[in-house]
């Protein structure tokens, strides 16, 4: 509810006035990607006793070293591939029907044929007007207005469904077509071990 989002947020400030005041290092355990980044200078994730990754918010947010790191930080697109050639400073990664390109350096522990894991959160996913580079068509299952955003379930582009959080209100119908721009630089690129 929005009283419990208040209080949380209330929370959370007075926990960094109280740790800044006392000077104190403080452990908060959270189960929230949005509170562990809020509060802390630097993020531990865990998994099942065993520490996955550890950095500063921003990194561990914006380049989690794992999906399962991903998938704790809020990123809900996933796309399963195979990393082809390389064009430029990209490389290439065929998802199903599809190649996206994706920095170089994002894929660097990739060689031809392998495998591989592409994650991007939902707030990168753009509209597009025409056809591009990383452009794919598919058809929108919902679409739901939350007030910053329009968050939709997409079908079609790949063999996994798509969730955009389009920014604003988007008028988009159910069952309408629509045009998906994922930029290259918001991959985040994992070899799939299997």
């Amino acid at each position: 509810s929005n009283l419990d989002a208040k209080l949380r947020v209330e929370m959370q400030v007075e926990i960094k006035r109280i740790q800044k005041e006392l000077g104190i290092t403080t452990i908060i355990v959270t189960h929230d990607h949005e509170e562990a980044v809020s509060l802390a200078d630097r993020v531990i994730v865990m998994n099942a006793g065993h520490i996955l990754q550890i950095g500063k918010p921003q990194e561990v947010f914006d380049r989690p070293a794992s999906p399962f790191i991903a998938d704790f930080m809020g990123f809900s697109t996933f796309l399963h591939g195979i990393a082809a050639g390389a064009e430029g400073d990209m490389r290439l990664i065929r998802c199903g029907a599809h190649t996206l390109q994706v920095p170089a350096e994002a894929a660097q522990e990739l060689t031809e044929g392998d495998a591989c894991i592409l994650a991007i959160r939902s707030e990168n996913i753009q509209t597009a007007e025409q056809e591009g580079a990383n452009t794919v068509r598919g058809t929108v299952k919902s679409a739901t207005y939350k007030g910053h955003t329009t968050r939709l379930e997409v079908s079609g582009c790949f063999e996994e469904m798509v969730y955009p959080a389009i920014h604003e209100y988007a008028d988009v119908q159910e069952g309408s077509e629509v045009l998906l721009h994922f930029p290259a630089q918001h991959f985040c690129v994992y070899k799939d071990i299997k």
